[in-house]
């Protein structure tokens, strides 16, 4: 099971906030939200503004899938059972 890089953690921990585009339903990608992340050992985490009432939260968890933007670079897909069990977990707070 691939898990970010060390140079992806660093550099993603580093930036302030992210962009998350969850994909929607029809295939397409939801419009981009900025975010903020924290890193909590080689696990990124984060968290809606608008609890589980936020649009992208509920397509995030709705389709499992996404891209987010940091530093001009892509991760994708961010929310694959791959990138749920090992790189960026959505945790509602």
């Amino acid at each position: 099971m691939a898990g970010w890089t060390e140079g992806e953690l660093d550099t993603i921990a580093r930036t302030d906030e992210l962009e998350i585009a969850p994909r929607r339903e029809d295939g397409g990608r939801h419009g981009p939200t900025p975010i903020w992340v924290v890193r909590d050992g080689d696990d990124l985490y984060v968290r809606a503004y608008r609890g589980r009432a936020g649009s992208w939260f509920r397509a995030a968890v709705t389709v499992g899938q996404g891209h987010i933007r940091y530093d001009r670079a892509y991760v994708e897909p961010m929310l694959t059972g791959t990138a749920r069990e090992a790189m960026l977990r959505l945790v509602p707070r």
